[in-house]
């Protein structure tokens, strides 16, 4: 969702919605490759508020506080789950490696001529990181985004 808004809101190209999800699953597939390949830190990185506030106005302009009351209302930007990280870290890392490789995924792609160079082409490296980033704000579930963003001081955005 997080292209095709932005897309909107800025007046920019973007791909289908079901074209971006296909193309964002490699990208979701790196950040578990990323996950695994780290120890997992001792605590969770967050923005201080007013730093949040600041990035989601820039990158979601208009739609920007609906975002920041829909994280309010499900709290995830309080809940610390270091700890559960850490008690969980083997469990989690044999979940996350039984997904498919970013490979695997580009692969498939292929078989219907979707090519991630394209995505590249599109988007350039800060809509990307942003959407990384920031994409999770859009829902109120907790998904590999989140895991990536509580530990992304130290895993830093390619």
């Amino acid at each position: 969702h997080f292209f095709e808004i932005t897309g909107i809101i800025t007046k920019s190209d973007y791909f289908s919605h079901g074209i971006d999800v296909a193309y964002s699953t490699v990208i979701t597939a790196e950040l578990r490759e990323k996950l695994l390949s780290l120890p997992f830190p001792q605590k969770n990185y967050r923005l201080r508020e007013a730093q949040y506030r600041e990035v989601m106005t820039k990158i979601y302009k208009s739609v920007a506080d609906g975002c920041i009351q829909l994280q309010n209302k499900v709290g995830n930007y309080k809940k610390d789950r270091s700890t559960v990280y850490i008690e969980k870290e083997k469990e989690i890392k044999e979940i996350l490696s039984q997904a498919p490789t970013s490979d695997e995924i580009k692969q498939m792609l292929s078989l219907v001529n979707l090519n991630i160079n394209d995505f590249y082409a599109l988007y350039d490296k800060q809509k990307i990181n942003d959407a990384v980033l920031y994409a999770k704000d859009l829902k109120d579930r907790y998904t590999v985004l989140w895991m990536y963003y509580d530990f992304f001081e130290e895993l830093k955005i390619v």
